[in-house]
C-alpha cells in the first residue's frame, strides 16, 4: 500500500475490519481479496469495490443472497485523517443448485452460477436460474427446451446447523430443431441473395451434424441486426426489419423461418 507521510493531509484507510455471521474465509483471506490496503490512500471507488468483491465471493461460495454493508469511521489526526473502514457480511441462507438434465449439465450450472452474481431478489433466484438455462438451450440448438424450476428447504424435524436450500432446475430439453427452410419476403429493395449471405442461420441438412443448420434463439438476433446493418450500409435508413416468425414441424424437430421486410420504396440518401 502506499506509505504514509506525515503531515501529508490526504485522507487514508485507518483499520480494516470484516465482520460476518458465516464465515467461508478466513479473515485474512477476506481482507487480502480487498483492493486497498491499511494506509492507502482513502478512495471511494476502492471501498464500493471491495464491498461488491466481497458480495460476489459470497455468492460464488453458495449465497447468492448476501449482502455487504460498508460502515466508515474517521480517525486520525487533522494533519493526517484516517478513516477505519469495515465490511458487515450477512450471508443469508445457502443456496445449493440440483440440476436434473440429460445435457449440458455442466454449463446449465455455471450459467446459473453467473446469473446470480448480478444482485437480485431472493424471490427470483429460482426464475433467474431457470431464464439463464433457457438461454443456455436455445443458444446450444435446443429451441424448444422446457425448464421448471423450484426452491425448497430441508424437511427434517431437528433444525439443521446452517439454514440451507435447495433450487432445483428440471430440464427437458426436447430434441434439437433443425432448419428445414428459409424465406426472405418484403425485400424488394434488396436482391435475396445479398440478404442470405448476411445470414448465420443455414438451412439443415448435412450441416446439422456439425452442429450448423440448427435453430438457435441467439444466432436469429444476429441475423435480424445483420440484414438492418446491410439496408443502412446501403442507404436505406427507414427500413423496418420484423422479428422472424418460426414455425416448428409437428414433432418439433424441424423449423420454417420467415424474414420480412417492410416494403421501401425511396432510398434515403
Amino acid at each position: 500500500g502506499d506509505a504514509i507521510g506525515p503531515g501529508t493531509g490526504r485522507p487514508r484507510v485507518g483499520s480494516v475490519t470484516i465482520v460476518t455471521d458465516h464465515l467461508t474465509d478466513s479473515q485474512r483471506s477476506l481482507t487480502r481479496r480487498l483492493p486497498f490496503d491499511d494506509g492507502d490512500t482513502l478512495r471511494r471507488g476502492d471501498l464500493l469495490e471491495g464491498r461488491e468483491i466481497l458480495r460476489q465471493h459470497y455468492v460464488k461460495r453458495g449465497y447468492p443472497a448476501a449482502q455487504v454493508d460498508l460502515i466508515e469511521e474517521e480517525a486520525g489526526t487533522s494533519d493526517q485523517p484516517l478513516t477505519n473502514v469495515s465490511y458487515a457480511i450477512r450471508a443469508g441462507a445457502r443456496h445449493d443448485l440440483e440440476i436434473n438434465s440429460e445435457v449440458l449439465e455442466r454449463g446449465i450450472r455455471n450459467a446459473a452460477r453467473h446469473a446470480w452474481l448480478e444482485p437480485i431478489l431472493l424471490e427470483d433466484l429460482a426464475a433467474e436460474a431457470r431464464k439463464s438455462a433457457l438461454g443456455l438451450l436455445t443458444t446450444k440448438g435446443y429451441y424448444s427446451a422446457t425448464v421448471e424450476a423450484a426452491i425448497t428447504a430441508p424437511e427434517s424435524a431437528a433444525p439443521p446447523a446452517e439454514d440451507t436450500r435447495t433450487v432445483t432446475l428440471d430440464v427437458n430439453p426436447g430434441s434439437k430443431v433443425r432448419v428445414r427452410s428459409i424465406a426472405i419476403t418484403g425485400n424488394d429493395a434488396m436482391p435475396e441473395e445479398r440478404i442470405r449471405r448476411q445470414l448465420l442461420t443455414r438451412e439443415g441438412g448435412m450441416l446439422s451434424m456439425f452442429g450448423r443448420g440448427l435453430l438457435k434463439e441467439g444466432i436469429l438476433e444476429e441475423d435480424v441486426d445483420a440484414i438492418r446493418g446491410l439496408y443502412l450500409a446501403n442507404g436505406y435508413l427507414c427500413v423496418r426489419i420484423a422479428q422472424p416468425k418460426v414455425t416448428l414441424s409437428d414433432d418439433g424437430s424441424e423449423s420454417e423461418i420467415r424474414f420480412c421486410m417492410a416494403p421501401l420504396d425511396v432510398k434515403d440518401i
